[in-house]
């Protein structure tokens, strides 16, 4: 059961394990590197090939395998002969810093283009430095430097596409789908929160949790997304449409968080017919979010119901809310009826 539970949390934090995938096919191809270039006997050797096959798997575009597989060619590429130029150079001080300051330039310049260009160019620059402070007695040595750092790309590039091989576009739904059953477990606890109100220290660890859950779900779609860079326009457009749709269902549910805390803090119940109805509100749209289903096939999200069928949910408590009279409880319910309304428009972009 603890297992289980642990292997739940785990799964949330990192859908799909692909964080987990990553750290050890690095691992394992760093390790493999070390062991096969041992026959060498140089030690700066064996550290080449574990340096370069360890950051040949970071950061690799590319929303097709034959597309990662170009991607992790020019990564390697410009890895093995950054490390080459910088042991070669090794011996000439005012050589060595111009070449730091040349691939400094360039690293950042590529940073302006993404994480996933920051995150090659941050090992490009890595791999160079640490090129520079490996000493190269002669040519050979620094020959020899670099067929190690080529056997270390080459077995990251085997292990990469043999060991786990990644689906991103799979992932990016798995994600999605992850994000809306998150958003639908917290519009049921507010459904109850309504007609039972929780103090208000609790209520704000519950939504912390849940914002940030959310938030880690955002960032890794966000990585994937930046992945897809030279991917097809259509599906880019697609994709891109979802991720807007996260950001606006989690401003919505934001929006619904603080009118319910409010609720909490002012520890003021509403009318037994307002609780009602609010609760109804909360389920029907949480109902609604776990009832889309991801169709793998056609890479879209399948709504098994309309979104205008939460609309009638909405219109009815604003019909209630025009009876009352403008209070604080008030002000906050229509705070509510406003985050209903935002959601709705969220759920319309899906």
């Amino acid at each position: 059961m603890l297992l289980q539970r642990f292997a739940k949390r785990f799964w949330e934090k990192d859908p799909g394990f692909l964080r987990a995938k990553r750290a050890l096919k690095t691992v394992l191809a760093c390790l493999c590197a070390v062991i096969i270039t041992l026959p060498m006997h140089n030690t700066i050797s064996t550290m080449a090939a574990g340096v370069v096959a360890s950051f040949s798997l970071q950061g690799i575009p590319g929303a097709t395998q034959r597309q990662q597989m170009l991607a992790m060619a020019i990564i390697g590429f410009a890895l093995v002969l950054s490390f080459a130029t910088a042991s070669i150079l090794h011996p000439y001080p005012l050589g060595v810093s111009l070449l730091l300051i040349i691939v400094s330039f360039l690293c950042f310049y590529l940073r302006r283009f993404g994480a996933i260009f920051n995150i090659f160019a941050v090992s490009v620059w890595a791999t160079c430095f640490i090129g520079t402070i490996m000493p190269s007695a002669s040519l050979l040595e620094a020959a020899q430097h670099t067929v190690a750092a080529f056997i270390g790309f080459i077995i990251a590039f085997i292990l990469n596409f043999t060991l786990f091989p990644e689906n991103r576009l799979l992932s990016y739904f798995v994600n999605l789908r992850t994000y809306l059953s998150n958003s639908a477990t917290q519009l049921l606890w507010l459904a109850v929160h309504v007609t039972k109100p929780t103090a208000a220290p609790l209520f704000q660890q519950q939504m912390l949790r849940y914002l940030e859950d959310r938030r880690q779900l955002i960032l890794i779609n966000q990585t994937i997304l930046e992945s897809f860079i030279n991917s097809q326009k259509l599906l880019l457009k697609k994709l891109n449409k979802y991720y807007i749709a996260m950001h606006a269902i989690g401003k919505a549910l934001s929006i619904l968080n603080e009118s319910c805390y409010q609720i909490a803090v002012l520890d003021d119940k509403p009318a037994p017919e307002v609780q009602q109805q609010l609760a109804m509100t909360f389920s029907y749209f949480a109902k609604f979010l776990q009832n889309i289903q991801v169709d793998e096939t056609r890479q879209i999200l399948r709504l098994e119901q309309k979104p205008e069928d939460c609309y009638r949910y909405v219109q009815n408590f604003k019909d209630i809310l025009l009876t009352y009279e403008l209070d604080d409880k008030t002000t906050s319910l229509l705070t509510i009826h406003l985050g209903f309304q935002q959601l709705w428009h969220s759920l319309r972009k899906l």
